[in-house]
This record gives C-alpha cells, structure tokens and sequence, in this order.
C-alpha cells in the first residue's frame, strides 16, 4: 500500500524499526531481544491484571520504591509539568 502511495519500496527498517518507535516517538514500551524474553515480557504484563472480569486488579500499598523499582510513574505536584521520557 505504501509503494502504491510514494511510489518506492521501503523497508520496514527504513520506516522505522522498533529502536526509532522506542527511543524517539515512546509507541513501543519494551523490546524483547528474542522469543523467549518476549514471552517473559508478555507473562510479566499479565501479571498485573486479574483473572477475569469479575475478580478487582490486585492492589499495592503506595510507597517508596525499594531497590530495584522504577521512581514514582506520577508526580507528585499536578501544575508542575512531568518529563514522561524520564
């Protein structure tokens, strides 16, 4: 569809590959380096919702991070504008 459009053959690469969606336009969230660590991925991100639409998403206590954990996703002050890359 695209060749029809412009008139040339692109490569999915040259469109932008998952490295260009996840450092510059933040579409992609994770790149899994193979197979195996996608279905890792995958099972991680099921984890946090529940088991069916019956059941309430678990909940967690607010807090500081412990070791290991990403800082706060949601500043703490809502007029003050929030860099989203960091």
């Amino acid at each position: 569809m695209l060749e029809g459009a412009i008139g040339e053959q692109v490569s999915l690469e040259e469109l932008g590959g998952t490295a260009v969606h996840d450092r510059i336009t933040g579409q992609v969230d994770l790149i899994a380096r193979d197979g195996e660590h996608a279905v890792e991925l995958v099972r991680r991100f099921l984890s946090y919702l529940p088991p069916n639409a019956w059941t309430r998403p678990p909940r967690h206590p607010l807090g500081e991070p412990g070791p290991g954990e990403p800082e706060a996703l949601v500043p703490v002050d809502r007029r003050r504008a929030w860099d989203m890359r960091r």
